[in-house]
């Protein structure tokens, strides 16, 4: 998949590296939840998420650009959407699953 989305010249293809990227943003999600992960692991899967976010808008812009389906324009509940109980935004940054109970998460929290 290409880091720029501007290199993509085709909507199959767009929608496909968005269908990878939603994936990832999946089975990173499920994995933030194993109580197992260290500190460093939830911090790094959390950081994970919010970049693959960022890249899943960037696909969708850029398949709305190309003629595609307007995919920003819809409520997705898919990894941050309005309905996602499970995710705590602080100042633009999502906390997923387990990165919620950080210690400096709390303290942000608390803070907001």
């Amino acid at each position: 998949r290409p880091r720029a989305t501007q290199q993509c010249t085709d909507v199959a293809s767009a929608t496909r590296f968005r269908a990878q990227t939603l994936r990832e943003i999946a089975r990173d999600l499920t994995r933030i939840h194993d109580p197992l992960l260290t500190e460093y692991q939830v911090r790094d899967i959390n950081d994970t998420l919010n970049r693959l976010l960022r890249e899943r808008r960037a696909w969708e812009y850029r398949i709305k650009q190309l003629g595609g389906p307007d995919y920003t324009s819809g409520t997705t509940t898919t990894a941050g959407g309005s309905g996602d109980t499970d995710t705590v935004t602080v100042k633009g940054y999502k906390y997923f699953g387990r990165a919620r109970e950080l210690p400096d998460v709390v303290q942000l929290l608390q803070e907001a």
